[in-house]
Protein backbone atom coordinates (compact mmCIF):
# COMPACT_ATOMS: atom_id res chain seq x y z
CA UNK A 1 0.00 0.00 0.00
CA UNK A 2 1.48 3.47 -1.08
CA UNK A 3 1.30 5.97 1.83
CA UNK A 4 1.42 10.01 0.75
CA UNK A 5 1.69 12.69 3.22
CA UNK A 6 2.29 15.56 1.16
CA UNK A 7 1.39 18.24 3.76
CA UNK A 8 3.88 17.18 6.41
CA UNK A 9 6.24 17.10 3.32
CA UNK A 10 5.08 20.53 2.44
CA UNK A 11 5.54 21.85 5.76
CA UNK A 12 9.10 20.27 6.70
CA UNK A 13 10.70 21.62 3.49
CA UNK A 14 8.89 25.01 4.38
CA UNK A 15 10.79 25.02 7.50
CA UNK A 16 14.22 24.04 5.63
CA UNK A 17 13.38 28.04 4.07
CA UNK A 18 13.43 29.64 7.11
CA UNK A 19 15.76 27.66 9.05
CA UNK A 20 18.69 27.53 6.16
CA UNK A 21 21.66 27.11 8.33
CA UNK A 22 23.32 24.69 5.70
CA UNK A 23 22.34 27.06 3.06
CA UNK A 24 24.55 26.96 -0.36
CA UNK A 25 22.86 29.80 -2.25
CA UNK A 26 22.91 32.97 -1.56
CA UNK A 27 20.20 35.69 -3.79
CA UNK A 28 19.83 39.62 -3.71
CA UNK A 29 16.76 40.10 -4.45
CA UNK A 30 15.60 43.42 -5.27
CA UNK A 31 17.03 47.42 -6.08
CA UNK A 32 18.08 49.49 -3.46
CA UNK A 33 16.59 50.57 -1.02
CA UNK A 34 14.48 47.37 -1.30
CA UNK A 35 17.19 44.44 -1.24
CA UNK A 36 16.25 41.48 0.85
CA UNK A 37 19.03 38.31 0.95
CA UNK A 38 17.83 35.36 0.42
CA UNK A 39 19.64 32.00 1.62
CA UNK A 40 18.67 28.74 -0.54
CA UNK A 41 19.28 25.28 -1.19
CA UNK A 42 20.56 24.74 -4.79
CA UNK A 43 19.72 20.84 -4.65
CA UNK A 44 15.94 22.00 -4.28
CA UNK A 45 16.03 25.12 -6.80
CA UNK A 46 17.48 22.64 -9.28
CA UNK A 47 15.04 20.38 -9.09
CA UNK A 48 12.12 22.20 -8.95
CA UNK A 49 13.16 25.47 -12.01
CA UNK A 50 14.85 24.74 -14.97
CA UNK A 51 16.12 28.55 -14.57
CA UNK A 52 17.56 27.65 -11.93
CA UNK A 53 19.14 24.23 -12.78
CA UNK A 54 21.17 26.83 -15.70
CA UNK A 55 21.74 29.71 -13.26
CA UNK A 56 23.65 27.08 -10.40
CA UNK A 57 25.80 25.48 -13.00
CA UNK A 58 29.50 25.85 -13.17
CA UNK A 59 29.09 27.59 -16.24
CA UNK A 60 26.96 30.62 -14.57
CA UNK A 61 27.38 30.72 -11.51
CA UNK A 62 30.85 30.39 -9.35
CA UNK A 63 31.10 29.58 -6.49
CA UNK A 64 32.60 31.38 -3.61
CA UNK A 65 33.38 29.62 -0.46
CA UNK A 66 31.01 26.62 -1.65
CA UNK A 67 28.71 29.24 -2.03
CA UNK A 68 26.43 30.37 -5.22
CA UNK A 69 26.02 34.36 -4.80
CA UNK A 70 23.90 36.42 -7.60
CA UNK A 71 21.64 38.73 -7.77
CA UNK A 72 17.76 39.39 -9.04
CA UNK A 73 17.11 43.44 -9.44
CA UNK A 74 14.10 42.50 -11.73
CA UNK A 75 12.31 40.70 -9.13
CA UNK A 76 10.75 42.81 -5.85
CA UNK A 77 11.49 40.81 -2.09
CA UNK A 78 7.73 40.42 -1.77
CA UNK A 79 7.07 38.72 -5.25
CA UNK A 80 9.85 36.65 -5.19
CA UNK A 81 9.20 34.78 -1.38
CA UNK A 82 6.08 33.61 -2.62
CA UNK A 83 7.69 32.19 -5.24
CA UNK A 84 10.80 30.56 -3.45
CA UNK A 85 8.59 29.41 -0.78
CA UNK A 86 5.88 27.78 -3.78
CA UNK A 87 9.24 26.27 -5.10
CA UNK A 88 9.34 24.61 -1.17
CA UNK A 89 6.41 24.25 -0.34
CA UNK A 90 4.14 23.83 -3.20
CA UNK A 91 1.94 26.58 -1.48
CA UNK A 92 0.94 30.11 -2.46
CA UNK A 93 -1.22 32.37 -0.59
CA UNK A 94 -2.45 34.98 -2.77
CA UNK A 95 -5.27 36.05 0.10
CA UNK A 96 -5.01 40.28 -0.27
CA UNK A 97 -2.66 40.04 -3.39
CA UNK A 98 -4.63 42.07 -6.05
CA UNK A 99 -4.70 42.25 -10.05
CA UNK A 100 -0.87 43.87 -10.19
CA UNK A 101 0.48 41.48 -7.73
CA UNK A 102 -0.82 38.49 -9.84
CA UNK A 103 0.67 40.06 -12.92
CA UNK A 104 4.26 40.09 -11.27
CA UNK A 105 3.84 37.13 -10.39
CA UNK A 106 3.06 35.60 -13.38
CA UNK A 107 5.94 37.60 -14.75
CA UNK A 108 8.55 36.24 -12.55
CA UNK A 109 7.58 33.01 -12.70
CA UNK A 110 8.08 33.33 -16.46
CA UNK A 111 11.26 34.19 -15.95
CA UNK A 112 12.27 31.17 -13.64
CA UNK A 113 10.51 28.63 -16.14
CA UNK A 114 7.80 28.26 -13.58
CA UNK A 115 5.38 27.04 -16.06
CA UNK A 116 2.99 25.20 -13.84
CA UNK A 117 2.82 27.91 -11.99
CA UNK A 118 2.40 30.77 -14.99
CA UNK A 119 -0.85 28.74 -15.95
CA UNK A 120 -1.98 28.59 -13.06
CA UNK A 121 -2.11 31.97 -12.30
CA UNK A 122 -3.34 33.43 -15.94
CA UNK A 123 -6.41 31.21 -15.05
CA UNK A 124 -6.49 32.69 -11.21
CA UNK A 125 -6.05 36.68 -13.26
CA UNK A 126 -8.73 35.99 -15.93
CA UNK A 127 -11.42 34.22 -13.23
CA UNK A 128 -10.99 36.68 -10.23
CA UNK A 129 -9.53 39.89 -11.41
CA UNK A 130 -11.23 40.22 -14.52
CA UNK A 131 -12.43 43.89 -13.27
CA UNK A 132 -8.67 44.63 -13.18
CA UNK A 133 -7.87 43.14 -16.19
CA UNK A 134 -10.28 45.95 -18.40
CA UNK A 135 -8.98 48.40 -16.33
CA UNK A 136 -5.25 47.70 -17.04
CA UNK A 137 -5.45 45.71 -20.06
CA UNK A 138 -2.47 47.89 -21.97
CA UNK A 139 -0.52 50.63 -19.44
CA UNK A 140 1.94 51.52 -22.96
CA UNK A 141 -0.07 53.08 -25.35
CA UNK A 142 3.24 55.08 -26.78
CA UNK A 143 3.80 52.71 -30.07
CA UNK A 144 6.87 55.10 -30.70
CA UNK A 145 8.60 52.88 -27.94
CA UNK A 146 7.85 49.81 -29.23
CA UNK A 147 10.32 47.39 -30.98
CA UNK A 148 8.65 45.72 -34.00
CA UNK A 149 9.01 42.23 -31.77
CA UNK A 150 6.64 43.87 -29.12
CA UNK A 151 4.25 44.42 -31.74
CA UNK A 152 4.71 40.97 -33.07
CA UNK A 153 4.33 39.35 -29.57
CA UNK A 154 1.06 41.22 -28.85
CA UNK A 155 0.36 40.12 -32.34
CA UNK A 156 0.68 36.60 -31.56
CA UNK A 157 -0.87 36.87 -28.12
CA UNK A 158 -4.26 38.45 -29.77
CA UNK A 159 -4.55 36.32 -32.77
CA UNK A 160 -6.91 33.66 -31.67
CA UNK A 161 -9.11 36.23 -29.88
CA UNK A 162 -9.45 39.12 -32.67
CA UNK A 163 -12.02 36.54 -34.70
CA UNK A 164 -14.38 37.16 -31.68
CA UNK A 165 -14.33 41.05 -31.84
CA UNK A 166 -17.09 42.97 -33.24
CA UNK A 167 -15.48 45.32 -34.86
CA UNK A 168 -18.73 46.82 -36.69
CA UNK A 169 -20.34 47.75 -32.91
CA UNK A 170 -17.20 49.93 -32.38
CA UNK A 171 -17.84 53.36 -33.74
CA UNK A 172 -15.40 55.45 -35.69
CA UNK A 173 -14.25 57.76 -33.16
CA UNK A 174 -13.16 54.78 -30.38
CA UNK A 175 -11.91 52.52 -33.90
CA UNK A 176 -9.78 55.60 -34.48
CA UNK A 177 -8.21 55.99 -30.63
CA UNK A 178 -8.54 52.60 -29.48
CA UNK A 179 -8.05 50.41 -32.31
CA UNK A 180 -5.83 52.46 -35.30
CA UNK A 181 -2.69 52.69 -33.22
CA UNK A 182 -2.64 49.01 -33.22
CA UNK A 183 -3.54 48.21 -36.86
CA UNK A 184 -0.29 46.09 -37.12
CA UNK A 185 -1.93 43.82 -35.27
CA UNK A 186 -4.56 42.97 -37.25
CA UNK A 187 -4.71 40.17 -39.87
CA UNK A 188 -4.30 42.26 -43.31
CA UNK A 189 -7.21 40.67 -44.95
CA UNK A 190 -9.23 41.91 -42.04
CA UNK A 191 -8.24 44.97 -42.04
CA UNK A 192 -9.11 45.34 -45.40
CA UNK A 193 -12.30 44.18 -44.60
CA UNK A 194 -13.55 46.85 -41.81
CA UNK A 195 -12.08 49.98 -43.17
CA UNK A 196 -14.67 50.50 -45.64
CA UNK A 197 -17.31 50.50 -42.78
CA UNK A 198 -15.29 53.22 -41.21
CA UNK A 199 -14.97 55.28 -44.45
CA UNK A 200 -17.94 54.84 -45.91
CA UNK A 201 -19.81 53.80 -43.09
CA UNK A 202 -20.23 50.18 -45.64
CA UNK A 203 -21.07 47.34 -44.07
CA UNK A 204 -19.69 43.58 -45.56
CA UNK A 205 -22.75 41.23 -47.30
CA UNK A 206 -21.62 38.60 -44.61
CA UNK A 207 -20.88 40.02 -40.72
CA UNK A 208 -19.77 36.46 -38.93
CA UNK A 209 -20.76 37.91 -35.52
CA UNK A 210 -24.45 39.36 -34.84
CA UNK A 211 -23.87 42.83 -32.70
CA UNK A 212 -24.25 43.09 -29.22
CA UNK A 213 -25.97 46.55 -29.94
CA UNK A 214 -29.25 44.89 -30.98
CA UNK A 215 -31.91 47.67 -30.64
CA UNK A 216 -35.09 46.59 -28.68
CA UNK A 217 -37.66 47.63 -26.27
CA UNK A 218 -38.58 46.02 -22.91
CA UNK A 219 -42.37 46.87 -21.94
CA UNK A 220 -41.77 46.94 -18.25
CA UNK A 221 -41.76 49.20 -15.30
CA UNK A 222 -39.45 47.22 -13.30
CA UNK A 223 -36.44 46.66 -15.99
CA UNK A 224 -34.73 48.02 -18.72
CA UNK A 225 -33.34 46.22 -22.20
CA UNK A 226 -29.63 46.11 -20.35
CA UNK A 227 -31.26 43.71 -17.46
CA UNK A 228 -33.39 41.55 -19.98
CA UNK A 229 -29.94 40.26 -21.05
CA UNK A 230 -28.68 39.47 -17.81
CA UNK A 231 -31.84 37.41 -16.89
CA UNK A 232 -31.70 35.44 -20.03
CA UNK A 233 -28.18 34.44 -19.26
CA UNK A 234 -29.61 33.87 -15.95
CA UNK A 235 -32.27 31.36 -17.47
CA UNK A 236 -29.82 29.55 -20.08
CA UNK A 237 -27.33 29.22 -17.06
CA UNK A 238 -24.59 31.02 -18.45
CA UNK A 239 -23.55 33.57 -15.73
CA UNK A 240 -25.70 33.36 -12.18
CA UNK A 241 -23.72 36.09 -10.85
CA UNK A 242 -24.00 38.64 -13.40
CA UNK A 243 -23.26 42.77 -12.64
CA UNK A 244 -25.56 44.88 -13.20
CA UNK A 245 -25.44 48.64 -11.58
CA UNK A 246 -27.98 50.26 -9.85
CA UNK A 247 -31.08 51.23 -11.50
CA UNK A 248 -32.33 55.41 -10.84
CA UNK A 249 -34.16 53.81 -7.56
CA UNK A 250 -31.08 52.17 -5.96
CA UNK A 251 -31.69 48.60 -6.81
CA UNK A 252 -28.61 46.48 -7.41
CA UNK A 253 -29.64 43.18 -9.20
CA UNK A 254 -26.43 41.96 -8.90
CA UNK A 255 -27.92 41.22 -5.30
CA UNK A 256 -31.05 39.65 -6.53
CA UNK A 257 -31.98 36.26 -5.17
CA UNK A 258 -31.58 33.06 -8.18
CA UNK A 259 -33.96 29.79 -6.96
CA UNK A 260 -33.99 26.99 -9.77
CA UNK A 261 -36.45 24.23 -8.93
CA UNK A 262 -35.40 21.13 -7.73
CA UNK A 263 -38.77 18.99 -8.46
CA UNK A 264 -39.83 20.10 -12.12
CA UNK A 265 -43.19 18.83 -11.18
CA UNK A 266 -43.65 21.68 -8.83
CA UNK A 267 -42.27 24.23 -10.84
CA UNK A 268 -45.42 25.93 -11.46
CA UNK A 269 -47.65 24.08 -9.17
CA UNK A 270 -51.53 23.57 -9.65
CA UNK A 271 -53.94 22.88 -6.38
CA UNK A 272 -57.43 21.26 -6.65
CA UNK A 273 -57.26 22.76 -3.14
CA UNK A 274 -56.58 26.85 -3.52
CA UNK A 275 -57.31 29.33 -5.84
CA UNK A 276 -53.96 31.42 -6.24
CA UNK A 277 -52.87 33.48 -8.86
CA UNK A 278 -49.77 31.22 -9.28
CA UNK A 279 -48.65 29.07 -7.12
CA UNK A 280 -44.02 28.04 -7.51
CA UNK A 281 -43.17 24.89 -5.70
CA UNK A 282 -46.12 24.23 -3.69
CA UNK A 283 -45.13 27.18 -1.49
CA UNK A 284 -42.07 28.45 -2.44
CA UNK A 285 -44.10 31.66 -3.84
CA UNK A 286 -47.28 31.72 -3.77
CA UNK A 287 -48.97 34.75 -5.25
CA UNK A 288 -52.81 35.16 -4.00
CA UNK A 289 -54.14 39.01 -5.58
CA UNK A 290 -51.61 41.05 -3.85
CA UNK A 291 -50.76 39.07 -1.19
CA UNK A 292 -47.56 36.50 -1.21
CA UNK A 293 -46.55 33.84 1.23
CA UNK A 294 -42.99 32.01 1.01
CA UNK A 295 -41.84 29.07 2.62
CA UNK A 296 -39.15 26.95 0.76
CA UNK A 297 -40.67 23.31 -0.40
CA UNK A 298 -39.54 22.58 -3.20
CA UNK A 299 -36.80 25.30 -5.02
CA UNK A 300 -33.34 25.52 -3.73
CA UNK A 301 -33.43 28.31 -2.01
CA UNK A 302 -35.57 30.44 0.39
CA UNK A 303 -36.34 33.58 -1.49
CA UNK A 304 -37.28 36.17 1.31
CA UNK A 305 -36.71 36.01 4.95
CA UNK A 306 -40.37 37.36 5.57
CA UNK A 307 -43.13 34.58 4.67
CA UNK A 308 -45.61 37.20 4.04
CA UNK A 309 -45.64 40.27 2.55
CA UNK A 310 -47.63 42.73 0.01
CA UNK A 311 -46.58 43.39 -4.04
CA UNK A 312 -46.74 46.42 -5.60
CA UNK A 313 -46.47 45.03 -9.03
CA UNK A 314 -45.29 42.04 -10.60
CA UNK A 315 -44.47 41.15 -14.25
CA UNK A 316 -43.66 38.12 -15.95
CA UNK A 317 -40.80 37.73 -19.15
CA UNK A 318 -40.69 34.62 -21.16
CA UNK A 319 -37.70 34.25 -23.13
CA UNK A 320 -37.69 32.46 -26.45
CA UNK A 321 -35.12 31.33 -28.43
CA UNK A 322 -35.22 32.41 -31.83
CA UNK A 323 -32.88 30.84 -34.79
CA UNK A 324 -29.97 33.16 -34.83
CA UNK A 325 -29.57 32.52 -30.91
CA UNK A 326 -30.36 36.06 -30.01
CA UNK A 327 -32.76 36.10 -27.45
CA UNK A 328 -36.71 38.11 -27.45
CA UNK A 329 -37.93 39.21 -24.65
CA UNK A 330 -42.16 38.61 -24.62
CA UNK A 331 -44.40 40.41 -21.38
CA UNK A 332 -47.05 38.27 -20.55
Amino acid sequence: MDFEYFSRLSQNLSQLLDDADDYDVIINVGENPNIKEFRVHSAILKSRSPYFKNALSQNWTKKKYNVFKFNKPNISPIIFDMIIRYIYAGKLDLNEKDGSDILDLIVASDELLLDELVTFLQEYLIKNESEWLQQNFLKSTNLSSWSENDIMVLKSTLNQFISHIRFFDISSNNFHDNVWPFRKVLPEALFEEIMPFYMTNTKPIQNKLASRNLKFTVDSLIIKPKHSRVLANWVLRKDSNAKIPEDSDGNDFKNFMISRVVNSYYAIYESSFRNEALNFGNGDLVIDNKDVTCKQSHYENNIVDTKNYTIEEMEIFQFIMNTTDTIKETKE
